[in-house]
């Protein structure tokens, strides 16, 4: 057999061929909104976000990760398996989150950048002893605001215990661009906001009626068009067209981008809630209700009354040693002063924890049928 190997011809470099345009994996989308969409996405997809995220974020050979995302998310694999292949640092590669393994893991291996969401440094944060660990290591931790908000009270809590660990928004994507559609800036973080466009990524701001462009602080749809965006979705035709258009994707996804750039994420079309004739996004609601100190998530939608178009509802998760010590009223009663009367919270509803994607998101459409 080894004989027989030996005689094969050597490669023709004439027959090279370019696969950068060929579909190299299928990402489903997270489902929040509807059915999740298997999208086409290509090798060289994947080369320009691994190799933006690498330089924008300075991974390094020396670096030593943590990467506790899934695989199957489309960060997870870029933070997990591209990045430090295309880097050549060492990973730590967990199968999945648990605050002890994960503080165990940073203390052992010196761990200096990772990524997160933002309900695991809360668990971090919270994990009795915290106090007495060393996590002095961390130097960057880029993190997501799925469930909870990553705003500058928490990051001033990460950068305490760690002794100066930076922790911010990391990007703004889609599985249909390869995620990492903006990066915040290092020397210029701005919390808020999911940072600034990518290397080679223009990002618009889409009026939903008439399709024109917005000026800075102007509200629309989130429009992308980058080296990272996606063939179409795997045999979704009419989804493809009403998506992808002259290379531009078409998010779904309200937001504005300011003056300096930054882009403020506000919420999906499909979830804004329609309340007395004013809109309004959970997000916006849910990053008011976590300043409640008894809160530890929530998740907002909206609920249909006759005359007036929809209400908001509230699901909450009660930080341990607030649970049966907070009423739904009470926490009525402090949004009614927080918050505009269109926005407050009409009803509130406890759980243990939120219907969440193996990444994170909450799953909206799952209260709503709840």
């Amino acid at each position: 057999m080894v004989d027989g190997l030996n005689q094969c011809n050597p490669i023709d470099e004439t027959e090279k061929v370019d696969i950068r345009n060929d579909v190299g994996l299928m990402v489903f989308t997270s489902g929040t909104t509807g059915r999740p969409k298997p999208a086409m996405l290509t090798y060289g997809n994947a080369l320009f976000k691994t190799a933006a995220a690498a330089q924008g974020y300075t991974m390094a050979s020396e670096d030593v990760t943590l990467a506790s995302a899934p695989l199957c998310h489309i960060t997870g694999m870029l933070m997990g398996l591209n990045i430090p292949v295309y880097s050549g640092h060492e990973c730590v590669l967990l199968t999945r989150f648990d605050p002890e393994t994960a503080i165990s893991a940073i203390e052992m291996y010196k761990v200096n950048k990772m990524y997160t969401i933002a309900p695991m440094n809360a668990a971090i944060l919270h994990h009795p002893g915290i106090e007495n660990r060393d996590l002095s290591s961390l130097e960057i931790n880029m993190a997501t605001s799925f469930g909870m908000t990553i705003d500058e009270k928490m990051a001033e809590a990460w950068e305490k215990l760690t002794n100066g660990c930076l922790l911010f928004e990391a990007s703004y994507g889609l599985s249909e661009t390869h995620t990492l559609d903006t990066m915040m800036p290092l020397d210029g973080i701005k919390y808020g906001t999911c940072g600034i466009a990518t290397f080679e990524t223009e990002i618009r701001i889409v009026d939903l009626d008439t399709g024109k462009d917005l000026s800075p602080g102007e509200q629309g749809e989130v429009a992308i068009k980058s080296p990272g965006v996606f063939k179409g979705y795997l045999n979704r035709p009419e989804a493809t067209k009403k998506t992808l258009k002259d290379g531009w994707v078409f998010t779904g996804d309200i937001g504005t981008v300011d003056e300096q750039g930054y882009l403020h994420f506000e919420g999906r079309v499909k979830e804004m809630i329609k309340s007395s004739g004013f809109s309004v996004f959970p997000e916006d609601v849910e990053s008011l209700l976590s300043d409640h100190p008894a809160i530890y998530q929530s998740a907002v939608i909206g609920m249909p009354v006759t005359g007036k178009g929809e209400q908001v509802k509230a699901f909450i998760v009660l930080k341990p040693e607030h649970k049966n010590k907070v009423t739904e009223n009470d926490l009525i009663e402090w949004s009614k002063k927080k918050m505009a009367a269109y926005k407050y919270p009409r009803e509130i509803e406890f759980l243990d924890q939120l219907p969440v994607t193996s990444s994170g998101k909450v799953l909206r459409r799952l209260l709503k049928e709840k």
